[in-house]
């Protein structure tokens, strides 16, 4: 009796294996998993983009600032490299690395106490 009821799994087991309704199902499946992983990596790579793209217009807007200036404080300088940083790390280069480069050489001053700020302002 134990020998039938193996025989008749096993014979159940080849039929499903080699039916090409699974082999369809898991094709089918397969193909979607795919495409979410391709859809995911292109909001992933444009997401990249994105955040070079908004890292490279502060750090130019910033660095522009600076240059104008004359002189970049410490405290923005430290600011500037912290943006620069993970920009250049995740590829930006080009003229968001050129104004960098010349902000961050600029000559340091060191940072003013909050009281002393309103005798700049003029």
């Amino acid at each position: 009796m134990d020998n039938e009821i193996l025989d008749v799994l096993v014979t159940v087991l080849i039929a499903i294996l080699s039916s090409t309704g699974l082999w369809g199902y898991l094709e089918v499946r397969r193909k979607k998993l795919v495409e979410s992983a391709e859809k995911d990596l292109c909001i992933c790579n444009d997401t990249k983009k994105l955040l070079i793209a908004l890292a490279k217009v502060q750090i130019c807007q910033l660095s522009i600032q600076y240059i104008e200036r004359g002189f970049i404080m410490n405290d923005e300088a430290d600011l500037l490299e912290e943006l620069f940083t993970p920009y250049h790390e995740l590829g930006g280069n080009g003229s968001g690395e050129v104004l960098y480069k010349q902000a961050i050489n600029l000559p340091r001053k060191a940072n003013k106490m909050k009281g002393d700020l309103k005798d700049d302002v003029s």
